[in-house]
């Protein structure tokens, strides 16, 4: 019976927990299975952020690790850019060399060690700049092409002239020729700028192109000026040509300068070695342009070498410029390698912490589990305690009156217009109680009033209290109510109960004595065998008159009394 009990409890907690967890978790993690449910289903909540996590943990590795590997083939990019720079400049020293060789200005040495240092940078330049997807004169393909187009120039070209127009035409050649390699690779500088996630960057890479071509624009210029020297003047087409190489060459620059401001300081740092250089190279520019027929030789080879300390000051310029771009582009390796550590260590992490997360949950969904046992223990003897202490209750109130008394802490008086109230007493109680234990006469009691309440309950008889041997038969109208606070009794006023306790006081033993009103009850409902006793006086009421219940009728003396109402035993318990 109470394993019975204790399961039905154990189920209504459960469909209850079941009930408030509707919505996601709708088995009951109290049996086996419900638990492995309930555990899948919180492993799947922590999984599904943790996989998510590592998702994103995965995603910034991997941007880390393409973003690195960017970087270095950046950096290398620029590293080809630098060589490619070099190599113009060893190309725009060859034709200058090449230029003065003419007039044997210049040594055979000195053209011999251009040749060296412009093959020395073809050979460094281990990737081609130009790749095969850009349209390119066929000598520039590859280095080999490149290389043995350079050659072959210098071996066909390799000759003194001493005529106006075959100068003319010689250092022309010159600058179509070297002019034709040098401004490819220029365009090509911009299609290597570095990718950076720092804006600086970009912006100093345009300088550092618009620097290389007013470098070649400043080269073109002293081989121009070269040229009138040579000559000792200009004709219309060259002095064009040597006004928008000029031009070219200061709005390059300018243009450097505005995407580099670097350059500026730099330029300026550079010329405080030659603080008349710029001053000098203005005032013949100034000659050369005012086109004035010169016939003297003599300025040209100061010419050739102020314009040559100014290219090369710029060449200067342009490597720290490089520098400069360098320093940027390994500050970004080194947050993109910082970033790849950072990521590889969060990943790590998170699969340090995911068995520990999945440990922490299946300890919670035990305790969890423990918990809701313990509750389940809790409520079982939690309702047990309050069957318990209803049953209680339910013994000392009326089971009407105590439920009004639960729901509203107080009980409303009843008015009964018809009752039956019964009164009894232990003949000789006190004499036996004084021969006897406390032990017998409470089990005397006991026995005694065990039999009297098994009765009571099939006829739906409410026994209002005992005292001592007494356990309180009066028909009539009464009032019932519950009296005071801290011990709450179910009283019984009116006359009713009076008659009853004097009947009681006047009563014989092994008799029930009982009143006129109850006799005229029982009448009507029949089926009993009373006897009249007579008049009694009782105190307080005066005479009256009272009868015997003897018992009751069998059926069949029932049947054979004339004009009685026909009952069983339920009817009673309707009263």
């Amino acid at each position: 019976m109470v394993y019975e009990i204790e399961e039905d409890s154990r189920s209504a907690i459960s469909q209850e927990i079941t009930r408030s967890s509707k919505k996601f978790f709708r088995d009951d993690f109290l049996t086996r299975r419900g638990r492995r449910e309930y555990l899948m289903k919180m492993l799947l909540l922590v999984t599904v952020p943790i996989m998510g996590v590592i998702a994103e943990s995965m995603i910034r590795l991997v941007n880390s690790i393409s973003e690195e590997t960017a970087s270095y083939k950046t950096k290398e990019q620029m590293n080809l850019t630098e060589s490619s720079a070099q190599l113009i400049h060893s190309l725009q020293n060859e034709r200058g060399q090449r230029i003065l060789g003419i007039g044997n200005i210049t040594t055979l040495e000195s053209i011999l060690k251009a040749y060296n240092s412009t093959d020395s940078w073809i050979d460094k330049l281990q990737i081609w700049p130009l790749p095969n997807t850009i349209i390119v004169p066929n000598f520039l393909l590859t280095r080999s092409q490149l290389l043995t187009h350079i050659q072959n120039h210098r071996k066909t070209s390799n000759k003194i002239i001493t005529t106006s127009s075959a100068i003319r035409k010689f250092i022309l050649d010159e600058i179509y020729f070297y002019e034709s390699i040098i401004k490819p690779l220029i365009e090509y500088l911009l299609k290597l700028a570095p990718a950076s996630r720092n804006s600086n960057v970009w912006k100093l890479y345009v300088g550092f192109k618009m620097l290389a071509s007013s470098k070649e624009e400043a080269s073109i210029v002293r081989e121009l000026g070269v040229l009138h020297y040579y000559l000792g003047y200009f004709t219309e087409t060259d002095l064009k040509q040597y006004i928008k190489a000029d031009s070219l060459n200061s709005a390059f620059l300018k243009t450097s300068k505005i995407f580099a401001s670097q350059i500026n300081d730099y330029l300026n740092s550079a010329l405080e070695s030659y603080p008349s250089l710029l001053i000098t190279l203005n005032k013949m520019k100034a000659e050369i342009v005012s086109n004035k027929t010169i016939h003297n030789r003599n300025p040209l080879m100061w010419w050739f070498q102020l314009n040559t300390a100014y290219i090369n000051i710029e060449n200067t310029v342009h490597k720290r410029l490089s520098t400069s771009i360098q320093g940027y582009l390994e500050k970004d390796i080194r947050l993109e390698n910082t970033d790849v550590i950072i990521a590889i260590c969060l990943l790590f992490l998170i699969f340090c912490i995911c068995p520990l997360l999945f440990k922490l949950m299946i300890n919670l969904v035990r305790s969890i589990e423990r918990f809701a046992e313990d509750v389940v223990q809790k409520t079982d003897l939690l309702k047990f305690e309050r069957e318990r202490a209803n049953s209680l209750l339910y013994r000392m109130l009326p089971r009407t009156v105590a439920k009004e008394l639960k729901q509203t802490d107080s009980a409303t008086a009843e008015y009964f217009d018809q009752v039956t109230i019964f009164f009894s007493d232990i003949v000789g109680f006190t004499q036996l109680s004084s021969r006897s234990t406390p032990l017998q006469v409470i089990e005397l009691l006991n026995a005694l009033y065990l039999n009297f309440d098994n009765t009571t309950e099939l006829y739906n008889v409410y026994k209002v209290e005992t005292i001592g041997d007494a356990y309180m038969v009066a028909s009539g109208p009464c009032m019932a109510g519950v009296v005071g606070t801290k011990m709450p009794r179910y009283c019984l006023f009116g006359d009713a109960v009076n008659t009853a306790a004097r009947l009681e006081t006047t009563g014989a033993p092994n008799q029930i004595h009982i009143s006129k009103e109850s006799y005229e009850l029982l009448t009507i409902f029949g089926g009993f065998e009373v006897e009249y006793r007579g008049t009694v006086e009782l105190k307080g009421k005066g005479t009256m008159e009272t009868y015997w219940l003897i018992g009751r009728l069998s059926p069949d003396q029932i049947d054979s009394l004339p004009n009685t109402v026909q009952w069983k035993d339920t009817d009673i318990a309707n009263i």
